[in-house]
Parts: structure tokens; C-alpha cells; sequence
């Protein structure tokens, strides 16, 4: 997204505005789930951590962006009711975005508990879990409301 606004860049305190809410909404999520589940957690600016671990920190690669750009995208080219877009397309992204906070919760828990096992589960686990969400979000746009011609 970078360079869309290097291009666009009347389009740079948009993208500004939404990856400072991005990163407070994950890492405040997070931090919510850690301290229900009775954890010390601290935060310093995009650090979020456990006491006594070394934490993750929350850069613009982890907001999701390319899972939400392509979850929008599915709902874009397959055809289907427009009116059920306008809702399951912010539906989508809301959940896209809890499944991000479990994620980086998880990743928190895994430097806490398992450090040397961060970097793997950082790049397989943890993507595969986010893409799953997206396959899985589309799998029910596509039963329920994607068009009969195409599914057939």
C-alpha cells in the first residue's frame, strides 16, 4: 500500500488514519484477550508483550491488508447478489480483522511460552490460519449468496 500513496498522495492520511486504527485496534484486542486470560501485559507503542517475554511488535505487514484486499477482491469478481456485497464485504473485514487479533494474541503467547519457535509459526501457522479465514469467509459468500450460474 506504500506505494499507492506515493502515487496517490492525497490518499497518504487516509492510509495514516487506518494503520494507526488497525494497529490500536489488534494490539488493544490482544491485550484484552492476554489480560482475561490472566497475563501482565504491557504495550509500548507497537510492542505488545508479556512480562517476561520479548514480545511481538505490530508493523503494517501484520494489519492484514493483503488478506483483506483479497478477501474484498473474491467478493468483487464473483458474481452475486450486490445488495448481500454492501453488508457481508464490512461483515468480512470485521472478522478478518478479529481473526488478526487472535493472531497476534496467539503470537504473543508463543514468544511467552515457545520464543524459539516464534519465527515458524510467525510465517506458517499463523498465515495459514489468517488465509483459512478468508477461504472460509468466501466458501460461505459463495454458497449463500454467490450467484447460481457461476457455482455451477
Amino acid at each position: 500500500l506504500g506505494d499507492v500513496y506515493k502515487r496517490q498522495p492525497f490518499l497518504r492520511p487516509v492510509f495514516i488514519w487506518a494503520r494507526k486504527l488497525l494497529t490500536q485496534v489488534i494490539i488493544t484486542g490482544s491485550e484484552w484477550i492476554l489480560e482475561l486470560m490472566g497475563y501482565d501485559v504491557n504495550i509500548h507503542k507497537k510492542i505488545l508483550w508479556i512480562t517476561g517475554s520479548q514480545g511481538v511488535k505490530i508493523i503494517n505487514a501484520c494489519l492484514g491488508w493483503s488478506m483483506m484486499a483479497m478477501y474484498i477482491g473474491f467478493l468483487i469478481i464473483y458474481p452475486g447478489n450486490k445488495i448481500s456485497k454492501y453488508w457481508y464485504i464490512p461483515l468480512g473485514l470485521i472478522i478478518i480483522q478479529f481473526a488478526n487479533i487472535v493472531r497476534i494474541t496467539a503470537m504473543a503467547l508463543v514468544s511467552y511460552h515457545y520464543y524459539g519457535l516464534l519465527d515458524f509459526y510467525h510465517k506458517y501457522v499463523f498465515n495459514i490460519f489468517l488465509y483459512l479465514a478468508v477461504f472460509i469467509l468466501w466458501i460461505i459468500w459463495v454458497r449463500k449468496f454467490g450467484s447460481k450460474q457461476a457455482s455451477s
